[in-house]
């Protein structure tokens, strides 16, 4: 769990680009693994999950591009009786998912990826229609995405509401904290890739390094705008940000906080009282409407 003492700002290493979802010719993708590595290469970035439908990979490293071996699970689980997509990053033996596996449930997935050394994360929630409660159903799962590019073609990018209600819970559970993940999950490489990424804070460009650094919280999702800082002194909240014209500092139910910046006038600072014993997170959005997102604190008494 992410502590006022343990975050990406104040951890020692270099920040890295890098995308855990992606698609390529191997199941519905329009670009093969080799031409995949090479475009997200050239556009800067510095690790790559390619993450197939029901495929490991077939790529595990490339001197182009640090490579986190992946894979894009789902079923249609019987008793919640609705869509789950589940991706698997940092696998230590990849696998294939079998025709069983597709039956469901949802947990058997991510016990599978767990048991091939990997990390499960929640896919495009709203996209698959679940409900709060399913995304609560099934445990063990590192992270959730929060913004997944594709999905943005029919209008359902988006997923912070179910991440604010699944932090919420778990907070209130004492079960840990679950991250949220901006993805592409490119398909087309049109206006699905190259917008949502993850960067993070790791001592070393390395498999291990960065998987480490991603199972501590120590990263932020963004299309664009830089999270320089966010931390908590005296039981002040401190946030430092890209030139933005919006920072909001969100929480569960009717807590939060919302700066903004003068007409014409751009801002890269908030600072607000801390409300104690629940989380906080920030957003901020920039002129071009493209956010960023932190993880989240938890506040205790």
């Amino acid at each position: 769990m992410t502590t006022k003492e343990s975050t990406a700002f104040s951890a020692p290493g270099n920040w890295y680009r890098g995308n855990l979802h992606t698609h390529t010719t191997r199941s519905d993708g329009h670009k093969s693994p080799e031409e995949c590595i090479a475009f997200y290469k050239e556009h800067g970035y510095d690790f790559l999950s390619i993450t197939d439908h029901r495929l490991g990979p077939n790529i595990t490293a490339s001197e182009d591009i640090l490579i986190i071996p992946g894979i894009e699970t789902h079923c249609s689980d019987p008793v919640r009786r609705v869509s789950y997509h589940i991706v698997g990053i940092g696998l230590k033996q990849p696998f294939d998912e079998d025709l069983e596996a597709t039956k469901g449930p949802a947990q058997d997935l991510v016990d599978m990826i767990r048991a091939h050394g990997g990390e499960a994360i929640l896919a495009h929630p709203y996209w698959c229609g679940q409900s709060f409660d399913d995304t609560l159903a099934i445990k063990d799962i590192l992270g959730v995405e929060i913004y997944n590019a594709t999905c943005a073609r029919i209008g359902k990018a988006t997923s912070t509401v179910y991440w604010d209600w699944m932090l919420d819970r778990k907070h209130r559970g004492g079960e840990p904290a679950i991250w949220g993940l901006a993805v592409d999950d490119a398909h087309h490489y049109d206006i699905d890739a190259c917008q949502g990424w993850i960067m993070v804070k790791a001592p070393e460009l390395s498999v291990e390094a960065v998987m480490n650094a991603i199972r501590q919280g120590h990263f932020y999702s963004t299309q664009g705008p830089a999270i320089v800082d966010f931390r908590i002194d005296n039981d002040m909240v401190h946030v430092h940000t890209s030139p933005v014209k919006e920072i909001r500092l969100m929480s569960n139910r009717a807590k939060g906080k919302l700066f903004q910046a003068a007409p014409g006038e751009l801002i890269t600072s908030a600072s607000c009282p801390v409300w104690k014993n629940h989380y906080i997170r920030v957003e901020c959005v920039d002129e071009n409407n493209r956010m960023a997102w932190s993880q989240a604190l938890y506040i205790g008494e």
